[in-house]
């Protein structure tokens, strides 16, 4: 092989490596009930506990992963793998958790954001929605 058609197949190869897919991975709770609602949550690589108060028609997104997958959702229960843990209250003074199970995967929706269509590069986006059917 000459030099030139050597240094064509390195910039091919690495014009091809570069173009890994952009993902991610959103994790949001919306709050639709008339009640205020306290998230409480602690992520694997924080040492701190957060407290984020939701009123009505608020919504907040606990954490994002950026990766280089592309839109995939596995529709497994294990959502909190980033998580150390995870509460949801209606009540943050005495503790009263909400009725709807947050740790299934069935009370999420899960919708994706597609950012190109280059080997189906996009967000996988989970949301958590609470009503006032979901209070105690």
């Amino acid at each position: 092989m000459k030099k030139g058609q050597i240094l064509i197949c390195l910039l091919i190869s690495i014009g091809l490596i570069s173009c890994d897919p952009y993902g991610g991975y959103e994790y949001w709770i919306q709050n639709k009930s008339d009640s205020t609602i306290f998230v409480s949550y602690k992520l694997i690589d924080n040492d701190s506990i957060k407290c984020q108060r939701l009123t009505f028609g608020q919504e907040f997104k606990i954490v994002q992963f950026d990766t280089h997958n592309g839109l995939y959702d596995e529709g497994l229960d294990n959502l909190f793998s980033y998580c150390d843990s995870l509460a949801i209250y209606s009540d943050i003074v005495n503790k009263i958790m909400i009725k709807k199970d947050f740790t299934l995967r069935e009370n999420w929706t899960y919708e994706q954001d597609e950012t190109s269509s280059l080997m189906n590069a996009g967000n996988n986006i989970y949301r958590f929605t609470i009503t006032n059917d979901n209070l105690k």
